[in-house]
């Protein structure tokens, strides 16, 4: 089972995807932000998801595989410290238009 806790903007200001972001704003993220130890080979999420979250190692590695119908799996790459997965859905213009009807935040 996971264990989640708070983040401070120190923790996750050198990942990737935090570049160059204005430490108030890193501030609003660590707000919303949760870390989860996980134990390993737990599932985080399955392609076709439509979760709307982004990732970030700070220690650790998670791999990424894709499954195909034949059930074999594939290493699609491998995520370490400071880099990002599953940010492809916060990308999608649909999800975007779908937070701007609801009012977004």
């Amino acid at each position: 089972m996971s264990r989640t806790a708070c983040l401070d903007p120190p923790s996750f200001a050198f990942v990737n995807l935090f570049g160059g972001v204005f430490e108030r704003s890193l501030q609003k993220t660590a707000d919303l932000a949760r870390i989860r130890r996980l134990p390993r080979q737990t599932q985080i999420f399955s392609q076709g998801d439509d979760d709307i979250r982004a990732y970030a190692v700070i220690e650790g590695a998670v791999r990424i595989v894709q499954s195909g119908s034949d059930g074999a799996q594939v290493l699609m790459r491998i995520a370490g410290p400071a880099q990002t997965f599953g940010t492809g859905l916060v990308h999608r213009p649909s999800l975007f238009r779908r937070c701007d009807h609801h009012g977004g935040t």
